[in-house]
Formats: C-alpha cells, sequence, structure tokens
C-alpha cells in the first residue's frame, strides 16, 4: 500500500509542477461545454455509440449498468440471475474485451481483466456512455470491442439545496431505497448519494415440466458515494470522488444440484482526485486515483474458501491544446501501479505500467478527423504501438459518413500470469485490428418530427487469444494463445420522435447481426474453425415505444435475444418485455413521482446461462421525493 501512495503522490506532483509554466491569462476563454467535455478521448471520431443521463437511468427503473445496456443497447448481457454475476459482450468480445472507465480511470479488475456489471449501481452516475468499436489506442488494454465511460459529478446550475428520495417495493422480497443531496455554495458544490437494495429471489422456474422455487438467492447491496468541487478560480478547479460499495450475495444451486452453500462478498472503496486549469486555447488536467477491491468466496459444501484482493493507485497527467483553429493536439501520461493477493500465486503480485498518449483532431467544415497513438511499458517490456485514425464527412447537411481503423489489445490479466497450478507468465498480448464505417441519415427533420437512421458494418481479427482449458497430460486449467478469432457484423438503428400537441412520442428500433468465429480447429477446448463463439448470439433485436403526455410517462421496452452456443447445450432464443409507467405530481416546494414497473411482462422461460433459471414476471412500485430550494 505505501508503494501505491507514493507512486500517486509523486505522478501527481510531478504533474502539478509542470502544469505552473505556460498558462498566461487571455480574454478569451473556452467555452463551458467544452471543459465538461474533458478531453478528445470521450468522442473519438469515427466511432458509434450511445449517452445516456441520469434521467434516463431513473425514468426507465434502471438499477444497474447492466439493466442499462441489457434494455438500451445491442449489447449481449450475460447474466447469472437477479443480483448475480452480470458481464457484457460487445460486437462479439469476451467481457475481457470491454474496458470501463470511471471518471476517466479504468476500473476493471486487474486480477480477472473485467468487471461485474451488476455491481455498478445507476444511481452513482450523471452520465453514461458506449462506444462502440476499438478504443485501445484512446483508453489502453481491454477497448476491444468498446468503453463504458461512467462519470458522477459535483454541479449544480445554481447555487442551493436539492435533495431526492427513493424507495421502491416489488416481488422476489426486493426492497430499495436511494437518497441523493446536492449543494452549491460559491465556489463549492457538492453531492452525496446512498443506495441499499436488497431481494430474496425466491422465484419459482421450471424444469422438466417441474415447478420449482430458486433457494440459497438472497442478495443484499449497498454504498455511498461523495463528489466534491472546489472552483478555485475561473480557471482553475479541484474535484474529490469517494466510492464505497458492499455486496452480500448467496449463490444459488444450479438446475442440476440439489442445493447450494456457496457465498460471495464483494467490498470496493474508489478514490480520485482531479485538478483542472484552463488557458486561453488549453485544458490541461493532473489526477490521481486509489482502488481497493476484495472478493471472499465462500462454500462450505466444497470446503473452497477463497480470498481475493487488490490495490491500484493511479497517476495521469493530461494537456489538450489548439495550436491553431481547426486542430487539436492531447499528449497524456500515464502511471499506475497495482499489488494483488490471492492464496493461489503463492505469494504477492505486482504489476507496475507506463502509458503514452498522443492524440490529434482535425475538423474543418464538412471533414472531421481524429489520429491517436498509445504504447507502454508494462512489467520491463514495451507492448506494441498502438494507432487509430477516424474520420468523418458531412456532405450534406442530412447525412453523416464516418470510419475507423484501429489497432487494439489486451495483456494477459494477473490470474492468467500468476495463477497456480495453471498461471503462464510467457503469455503474450490479444491483438489486432478493427474497422468500421457507419452512414447516418437524417430521413425528416422539422419543428415538430425527426426521423434518423443509423447502419454500422464492422470487422475484427484478434490474434493471439487467450483460452483457459485442460491441456493434454494435465489435470488443471492453464490460459495459452491458442485462438484467433473473426468478428464481424450490421448494427442498425432507427429513431423517430413527435410532438403531438402536448405530448412527446418517441420509438427507438435497432437490430444487430454478429458473426463471431474461432479460425482455428483446436482441441482443448473442443473448437472447430467457423464455429460461432458459446455466448454470442447472432440475432438481437430491441425496440423501446416512449410516450410522454403532461405529468404522465409511459414506456414499453421489447427485445429479442438470439439463440446461443455453450460449453455443454445449446439456449434457445427468447423475447422479454418490460413496462414502466410514472405519474408525477408537483406539490411545493417538492415534487412527488409514483411509478409502477413489469419485467419480463409476457413470463417467458429462458435462460441465459446454462443451468441458471431467470424470473418469471415480475413487479416494482416505486415513490421518489424532490426537493429544491435555489438562492434568488
Amino acid at each position: 500500500m505505501s508503494n501505491v501512495l507514493k507512486l500517486s503522490l509523486l505522478v501527481w506532483l510531478l504533474g502539478s509542477h509542470a502544469m505552473l509554466f505556460g498558462q498566461n491569462d487571455s480574454i478569451r476563454i473556452l467555452p463551458q461545454v467544452e471543459v465538461k467535455a474533458n478531453s478528445i478521448r470521450y468522442a473519438p471520431i469515427g466511432s458509434s455509440g450511445l449517452a445516456f443521463d441520469k434521467n434516463t437511468f431513473q425514468k426507465l427503473n434502471i438499477t444497474s449498468v447492466a439493466e442499462m445496456l441489457g434494455r438500451e443497447s445491442g449489447v449481449f448481457i450475460k447474466s447469472y440471475g437477479p443480483g448475480s454475476l452480470a458481464t457484457s459482450s460487445v460486437r462479439g468480445g469476451s467481457a475481457s474485451h470491454t474496458a470501463l472507465v470511471w471518471n476517466g480511470f479504468p476500473i476493471q479488475s486487474p486480477m480477472l481483466g473485467q468487471l461485474d456489471l451488476s455491481l455498478l449501481p445507476s444511481y452513482f452516475m450523471d452520465e453514461a456512455a458506449l462506444t462502440t468499436g476499438g478504443g485501445s489506442a484512446v483508453w489502453g488494454s481491454g477497448a476491444i470491442g468498446g468503453v463504458i465511460s461512467l462519470r458522477s459529478e459535483s454541479a449544480l446550475e445554481r447555487e442551493g439545496l436539492t435533495g431526492q428520495w427513493q424507495s421502491s417495493l416489488g416481488s422476489f422480497g426486493w426492497l430499495g431505497q436511494q437518497a441523493k443531496f446536492q449543494f452549491k455554495h460559491k465556489k463549492l458544490a457538492g453531492t452525496f448519494r446512498f443506495f441499499h437494495q436488497e431481494a430474496a429471489n425466491d422465484f419459482q422456474f421450471t424444469i422438466a415440466n417441474q415447478p420449482k422455487k430458486q433457494s440459497h438467492a438472497a442478495f443484499s447491496q449497498q454504498g455511498f458515494m461523495q463528489n466534491l468541487l472546489w472552483q478555485i478560480t475561473d480557471k482553475q478547479s479541484l474535484a474529490a470522488h469517494f466510492w464505497w460499495q458492499d455486496s452480500d450475495r448467496e449463490i444459488p444451486p444450479t438446475t442440476t444440484q440439489n442445493r447450494s452453500k456457496a457465498e460471495q462478498f464483494d467490498k470496493i472503496f474508489r478514490s480520485a482526485l482531479e485538478w483542472k486549469r484552463l488557458g486561453n486555447n488549453s485544458i490541461i488536467t493532473a489526477k490521481t486515483a486509489f482502488f481497493q477491491e476484495e472478493i471472499d468466496y465462500r462454500d462450505s459444501l466444497s470446503g473452497v474458501f477463497d480470498l481475493t484482493k487488490f490495490q491500484t493507485g493511479i497517476g495521469e497527467l493530461e494537456a489538450q491544446w489548439q495550436p491553431f483553429r481547426h486542430g487539436s493536439l492531447l499528449f497524456g501520461f500515464n502511471q499506475s501501479f497495482t499489488k494483488a493477493e490471492a492464496e493461489a500465486y503463492g505469494k504477492v503480485a505486482s504489476q507496475e505500467q507506463t502509458a503514452f498518449l498522443t492524440g490529434f483532431r482535425f475538423e474543418k467544415k464538412r471533414w472531421k478527423a481524429q489520429l491517436d497513438g498509445r504504447t507502454e511499458h508494462l512489467d520491463g517490456r514495451w507492448l506494441p504501438f498502438i494507432p487509430s485514425l477516424g474520420l468523418e464527412w458531412n456532405p450534406h447537411k442530412q447525412l453523416i459518413v464516418k470510419g475507423k481503423i484501429a489497432r487494439n489489445y489486451r495483456y494477459p490479466t494477473l490470474n492468467d500470469r500468476f495463477w497456480q497450478p495453471g498461471g503462464n507468465p510467457d503469455l503474450l498480448p490479444e491483438q489486432g485490428w478493427s474497422e468500421e464505417i457507419t452512414l447516418r441519415p437524417s430521413i425528416l427533420s422539422n419543428d415538430k418530427k425527426q426521423l434518423d437512421y443509423q447502419i454500422t458494418v464492422f470487422n475484427r481479427l484478434i490474434k493471439n487469444w487467450i483460452l483457459w482449458a485442460i491441456q493434454p497430460g494435465e489435470i488443471y486449467y492453464s490460459p495459452s494463445n491458442v485462438a484467433e478469432v473473426w468478428s464481424r457484423g450490421i448494427e442498425q438503428q432507427l429513431n423517430f420522435s413527435a410532438t403531438i400537441g402536448p405530448s412527446i412520442l418517441m420509438v427507438k428500433i435497432g437490430y444487430d447481426y454478429i458473426r463471431s468465429t474461432n479460425q482455428k480447429d483446436i482441441q482443448s477446448p473442443a473448437l472447430k474453425a467457423g464455429e460461432q463463439l458459446i455466448y454470442v448470439p447472432e440475432h438481437q433485436a430491441f425496440g423501446t415505444l416512449n410516450w410522454h403526455f403532461k405529468k404522465w410517462q409511459i414506456n414499453y421496452q421489447h427485445r429479442y435475444t438470439g439463440p446461443v452456443s455453450t460449453q455443454t447445450e445449446a439456449l434457445n432464443a427468447y423475447q422479454l418485455g418490460y413496462f414502466f409507467l410514472e405519474k408525477e405530481f408537483p406539490i411545493r416546494p417538492v415534487t412527488a413521482r409514483l411509478s409502477f414497473y413489469l419485467d419480463n411482462i409476457w413470463d417467458a422461460n429462458y435462460r441465459v446461462v446454462e443451468r441458471r433459471p431467470m424470473p418469471g414476471r415480475s413487479f416494482r412500485i416505486g415513490l421518489s421525493i424532490d426537493f429544491e430550494k435555489y438562492k434568488p
């Protein structure tokens, strides 16, 4: 821990010292929207994606990032059930091929290379964005399929105080409580959030035409987050973020087990400090973070008791400069150090990483271009140089054409390298190239109606894909660079909105076709060349109908997920429906909202993961009260 703190402090001091030079005051100040955008990393030219704000989470009764992606995008969420592990597959990639970024810091586990999306409460997020396609040049290891960027902020437009309290009850013992307080006084602003949710998850399901009841599946999550912002001057600000979370969950038996005693306890602490300064044509940021996470797995039936934990310190310096009207330059330096402990490692494992990032963006009339490059030094060796190039052309005011080509990589996780038996310290990084092109015509656009269509075609080939398997002559699993995976497909989305008298109607329809195949015959695990990867559906479709009328809101979402193969069986396709109804009651000085939510409205009997049942129709009712008090 001392090494982590020393490293973070060192990078912070070096970064702060460097920013004292060459920043003269000027009459011309960058617009406020540019300050919030932070850097060109967050909206790379040529990429496709979706953006969500806190209103989306609240109005659609979304409780976690896993729910957000599973209902609002074409991302396949591999869920083991409510409150259980949930991971993503973006464009046919594995869970380790999606980078997760919180306020500019990667938060996926360095031990596993991924993050449980069910442990990301949407109530803690002010903004969320999904950027699909290769992003390794911008965000580093793991950003092969896409990037999920999350932001938690402290900001009020006016000086004063606001508060919010939400409560919900539902099927299978569901109970949710959430509270938020925000304030702004002169140059200081802050936000405090708290949440608690729990459920027994004792739902009924059917197997072999026999009804059964889920057992040993209860979970409880709680946490708080605090964000503070000090506007030191008109051009300088200092922000601090603190995130603590605790999760206790029982792991239910599979459909082939009679009972289970397995439990898992997750403890999370994340903190970050960010200093930002505006120049006459620049934005310079220095930030540091410290993360500590622990997973305690216990199973008294099998005699497995596994405690793993890690600590990570990160320091980063970033400068964005606009040397001329149409061009912006970005320079970044990142240093991180991780220490991890697991009984299977035999000793404390560590990892030190240094990264250099540069980018150039050009925008003039109908053309935009962005060129990024990244190089990293990891534990004594240089990783391959990672470039990317994005282009955007606006040949007509109602048509946008954009594309991107990028090199991508993912270095082996600590478990891949150090887990015993089986860990392989000689593993090579996964790497390859991706390409995509997008057409976005605006079919109809006027004061009352808007109709947009977007289609993206993508292609990606990744070599040295890491797989864990039992090798000939061995009795344990070990990882090796044996696979070569080709992913390609088409993503389509149609958006329509119309103002009809006092009401607003919004419709969204999407369809994704993805082929993600292994290109080599592999003996262990048994994979034939040309076969679709397990847990990657070829077909996914989703649609949303949203109607606002005065103080009423009605929302219906529908999702189709095609069949998938698994290690033991094929899972059938399924369709899910979600219904949400809300009524707002303005009662000065507060605003109350009463909501009703139905999940799996058509009571589908389905599986997302083999041998893991999913609940049928369920409901939640909720009450939310907002309070606002601003100074005149």
